[in-house]
């Protein structure tokens, strides 16, 4: 599916089921500008095991509901703008599976803490963030191809027991 925007809009907050968009089984949503998963509505990238749907974003990220209804176990987000992305959810954090930074121009920008669950790719493209907005690293996951042109500008935390160092 190739869209401009998607807006996902129930009825009800706190409601998972009102309106549902899935993208699983190797799936691919591009959305060309920004993404609103609203009141009453999920968002499903989540599949069994293995690989599961991908979303290109090229605008900003939007979640008036909780982290629950984005569902993204083993899914991947592509943020690919060439203007500053915003990511922001009205209850925070948002959790992502995989997390691409592959951006041609701007900055991702945390509005909300975010968490990785798999890998975190910094392949292209800046996240700035501060301790207000916490970028966290989930037990198990990774982060990968930072340079000095690809980065988080602000914190980043690490969760489990194992050593890591952040690229």
């Amino acid at each position: 599916l190739i869209a401009a925007s998607v807006d996902l809009l129930g009825f009800t907050a706190g409601a998972i089921n009102e309106t549902i968009l899935r993208c699983d089984l190797g799936g691919i949503l591009r959305v060309e500008d920004d993404l609103q998963i609203g009141t009453g509505a999920l968002m499903d990238l989540q599949g069994a095991i293995g690989s599961s749907g991908t979303l290109y974003l090229g605008g900003d990220w939007t979640n008036l509901e909780s982290e629950l209804n984005f569902q993204d176990q083993n899914s991947t987000v592509i943020l690919n703008g060439n203007l500053d992305q915003a990511l922001s959810t009205t209850v925070g954090p948002e959790v992502f599976g995989t997390l691409r930074i592959w951006k041609s121009g701007g900055d991702v920008i945390l509005a909300v803490p975010l968490e990785i669950r798999t890998e975190l790719d910094l392949s292209t493209g800046r996240i700035m963030n501060s301790a207000t907005e916490l970028l966290s690293l989930r037990a198990g996951s990774v982060a990968s191809n930072a340079s000095d042109l690809s980065f988080v500008h602000g914190p980043v935390q690490k969760i489990g027991n194992s050593d890591f160092t952040f690229p």
